[in-house]
Order: C-alpha cells, then structure tokens, then sequence
C-alpha cells in the first residue's frame, strides 16, 4: 500500500471517533481549560474544523493561511463541517498523482508569516497527528467538564461500571 492510500484508509477510520469526540463537548461547559495556557474545548474544535480546509488549500495552492480558529455555532454543525470537509479532502488527495502527492511542497503560513514547507504528503500526515493529538487533549477534559467520556477506541471506566452494574444485578 502506497502511502496515499495509506492516509485516506487512515483518515477514514479515524474520522467517527474525532466526530464523537466533538459531538460529546456540553456546551454549557465548552470553556473549560485546565491551564490559562491550554485551549479551551471549544478552542480546540475550533481549531480542528480548519485542518481539512487548511489541506485541501494546500492542495490547490501549494500554500495555506492556517486557521487557527474557525467559527461554528454548535457542536453537531462542527462535526457535520469537519466530516463534509474531510471527505472533500479525502476526494481531492484520490485524484492527486503519486509524484505530487509526495514531492508537492506545502507551505504553512501562521498570521502572515511562513512557519515551514512541507511535502504534501508529510503535511497531511502532520495535520493528522494534530488531530489525534487535540482529540486525545480533549479525552482529559470531560470529566471535569462533568460528562463521561465518549467511548472512542474502547470502553471508558463508565462504560465498565455500567457493565459491572449489569451482571451483579443478574
């Protein structure tokens, strides 16, 4: 498998659980941050929403004004952007060659100034570590936000209680 191929299977599978993740945000606490330094949950989805589209105008400029932040007015909006978004990208990088897919370079711009070039291909990779790295992030927030954590890759202490609860009352 090429590493073309390697990302879209990659982005597919990962995509319900980032989609999860956004969707289980209460909005009545989306300002929690645990550090003044750290985004807050809703900083980071805000953060998140922009990756595909941050992409896909690399893809057709060679060059990106990176968003930061991006604006949605609920958490089941940004999770239908993010996956519409993302399938569109997904679409684009299916029709992109192999040769622009790894020598294409990408640059990152940050409020007006280059940060760093990269290959299409390592920039894609990049992005979707941010992801998991941001959704992980969240992952320690709901808790303290006082919601159970989403069942993401497995089951949540929650999710065991629950179960436990199930089988001593049998």
């Amino acid at each position: 498998m090429q590493t073309k191929e390697y990302f879209i299977q990659l982005t597919k599978s990962e995509l319900p659980a980032t989609l999860t993740a956004m969707r289980a945000i209460p909005p009545e606490n989306d300002s929690y941050s645990p550090s003044p330094k750290t985004r807050s949950a809703r900083m980071i989805v805000s953060h998140l929403i922009g990756h595909p589209l941050d992409l896909m105008e690399g893809i057709e400029k060679g060059s990106f004004n990176h968003r930061n932040q991006s604006e949605f007015s609920n958490y089941d909006e940004a999770a239908a952007q993010y996956e519409a978004d993302t399938n569109k990208l997904i679409s684009m990088i299916e029709v992109t060659d192999e040769k622009t897919w790894d020598e294409k370079p990408v640059d990152f711009i940050l409020y007006g100034s280059k940060i760093f070039t990269r290959s299409l291909r390592d920039m894609c990779f990049d992005f979707h570590a941010d992801t998991l790295h941001h959704r992980g992030q969240l992952s320690t927030y709901y808790r303290p936000m006082g919601v159970k954590n989403p069942v993401i890759y497995g089951t949540t202490k929650e999710v065991e209680e629950e179960m436990m609860a199930v089988r001593s009352a049998q």
